[in-house]
């Protein structure tokens, strides 16, 4: 392992680790003179500027922790905290967005050192690999062992910088204001990862290799989560397209509101999700005509409300409530929720308590 000072760098085949340590003690904030030069020099060169040609730029894994010193839940988040900090500083540089993953945060979990206040574990760890899942063994913050591939593709999603971005606000026709955000859908990763959310195969729904189109019809759909369960259900563990990234995100609002125990009318609930899908489609890099055009003539009424209404956000603006009334009307036009725009879904909250956490 090389490296100056707080900076260690190791490779290992195809994969370069590495360890920025030493953050100042309840800090996420980067050291600027050994953090920051690294992050902005090499870093950036390693995943903007020497990639080999032909060849996609590498993933950028980040991996927060923290020591065993104090509150365990507090240190979860403030590893977190850490690697996002990491992430803004790569995306500020140059790195595409949808190359960065933010592993979720170990807390103190993998802390390495016997002492509660080891430097070394006050860290993030940086994997540049051309993989698009992470190869360090990163372990639930609670109960002890790995997490399985699939739930852990789930919970990087919903941490990953795109996600992170998510943010928007609206007012229904009943008067409601709505609020949704990266850093809410976050707390749906954080219940995966604590056991309470599941993540499943169910080769019931039907394969959506790569069109938009598809994203609506019940008889397609490539994911979908099950309030009564509490489970994301997948058509298969391949989560490699944009679209199949961006139906996750939809499937998340739902479960942020059943992890907040908050109501909805389908109307309502289902524009949020559409919303939301929208963005991350945007922010991935897809232009509105380039969405539209993948979207089949019975969606294309909800994907153009939707995208407008994204856009709108993304230029700083609040959608009006006339805006969100066209969305309400659309879904409720499609055949896939006609007859029930104002059926309440009884999202009642989380039925399973975390893992490691005692009974009351």
């Amino acid at each position: 392992m090389s490296g100056i000072g707080e900076v260690s760098i190791e490779t290992v085949g195809d994969t370069t680790f590495v360890r920025l340590w030493n953050f100042d003690f309840d800090s996420h904030e980067v050291k600027q003179i050994k953090h920051g030069q690294f992050l902005r020099g090499p870093a950036i060169d390693m995943l903007t500027r020497f990639v080999p040609p032909g060849m996609a730029p590498p993933f950028a894994h980040l991996i927060g922790m923290a020591t065993r010193k104090g509150n365990f839940g507090y240190n979860q988040r403030l590893s977190e905290r850490r690697a996002r900090r990491v992430a803004s500083i790569l995306e500020g540089g140059g790195v595409r967005a949808d190359r960065i993953r933010i592993v979720v945060g170990t807390g103190e979990s993998e802390s390495v050192s016997v002492e509660e206040d080891a430097d070394f574990d006050r860290a993030v760890i940086l994997e540049i690999t051309q993989r698009p899942e992470p190869t360090s063994n990163i372990r639930l913050p609670r109960g002890g062992e790995s997490l399985r591939p699939l739930e852990s593709t789930v919970a990087n999603l919903l941490m990953n910088s795109i996600t992170s971005s998510i943010r928007f606000r609206v007012e229904t026709d009943r008067g409601f204001e709505l609020r949704y955000s990266g850093a809410l859908l976050a707390q749906v990763a954080q219940a995966i990862n604590d056991r309470r959310i599941q993540v499943r195969i169910d080769q019931r729904l039907g394969p959506s290799q790569n069109a938009l189109a598809a994203l609506i019809s019940p008889a397609q759909l490539f994911a979908a989560y099950n309030n009564r369960e509490d489970t994301f259900f997948l058509a298969d563990g391949q989560v490699n397209t944009v679209a199949r990234e961006a139906l996750i995100v939809h499937e998340a609002v739902h479960a942020l509101n059943d992890l907040r125990s908050s109501p909805q009318i389908v109307g309502d609930d289902e524009s949020a999700a559409y919303v939301a899908q929208a963005m991350y489609l945007l922010r991935s890099g897809m232009t509105a005509p380039a969405i539209l055009a993948l979207v089949g003539r019975t969606d294309i009424h909800i994907f153009s409300n939707a995208v407008n209404i994204a856009l709108q956000v993304l230029r700083g603006r609040t959608p009006n409530r006339r805006e969100w009334i066209q969305l309400v009307t659309a879904i409720g036009a499609h055949p896939a929720y006609r007859g029930r725009l104002h059926s309440v879904v009884s999202y009642n909250g989380l039925r399973r308590r975390p893992e490691g956490e005692a009974g009351r």
